[in-house]
């Protein structure tokens, strides 16, 4: 399956086969519940993340780096009601949203 990345070119050729892929790919996102993303590069899971997201499935990342790894969850919209309810940002009206006040301020001097 071969999906290119948003804005890099497709030869004629090959149109029909990366439409014929990202339909594939459509139907498998709408015939599950969760999509577990364990490819390789981001570059390779913008498409599922994005029909996840279209088809209001959860999508799960599993990244591995030479030293570090990174697990993400793409979590689901809420359903217009709930988003109507909700204020800037999708959190409840009156939350005050602020950094940790250690990590807003500069550290203090050191004693003289």
């Amino acid at each position: 399956m071969g999906i290119p990345m948003p804005g890099h070119p497709v030869g004629a050729a090959e149109v029909d086969g990366v439409r014929a892929d990202a339909e594939a790919l459509d139907e498998l996102v709408q015939q599950h519940d969760i999509v577990f993303l364990l490819t390789d590069t981001r570059e390779s899971r913008w498409l599922p993340t994005l029909l996840a997201a279209a088809r209001r499935k959860l999508a799960v990342t599993a990244a591995l780096g030479f030293d570090t790894f990174l697990v993400m969850r793409h979590g689901l919209p809420p359903p217009a009601e709930e988003a109507a309810a909700l204020g800037a940002g999708g959190l409840p009206a009156g939350y005050e949203q602020a950094a940790p006040a250690e990590a807003a301020a500069p550290p203090p001097p050191p004693p003289p």
